[in-house]
């Protein structure tokens, strides 16, 4: 996990995304790690979870930025476990 957390700060730092300094990873779906930013709301509620993030493929470390509309029903337990959270330092950075 601290790999693709790794290759998700490399990216998200090439790219110059948009960011408040920190990413987490919100979830694994299918092959995938998801990471978003900090802090991105969830409804228990209606239990929809939007796909758009960025993707890290576990088995190839393909990474892509999903944006999409598109949202899928899961059920995440509330404070359930402790996050992966990471901030976003450049001089940080690991080559």
């Amino acid at each position: 996990m601290d790999e693709a957390g790794q290759k998700c700060i490399k990216y998200i730092l090439k790219e110059e995304i948009a960011n408040d300094g920190f990413f987490e990873l919100d979830i694994i779906y299918g092959d995938y790690y998801i990471f978003k930013p900090k802090g991105e709301p969830y409804s228990l509620k209606t239990g929809n979870y939007n796909l758009s993030g960025i993707w890290i493929n576990g088995n190839t470390g393909e990474i892509k930025e999903v944006k999409t509309n598109k949202n899928i029903k899961i059920l995440l337990e509330y404070n359930s476990h402790i996050s992966y959270t990471r901030r976003i330092e450049k001089d940080k950075e690991e080559n």
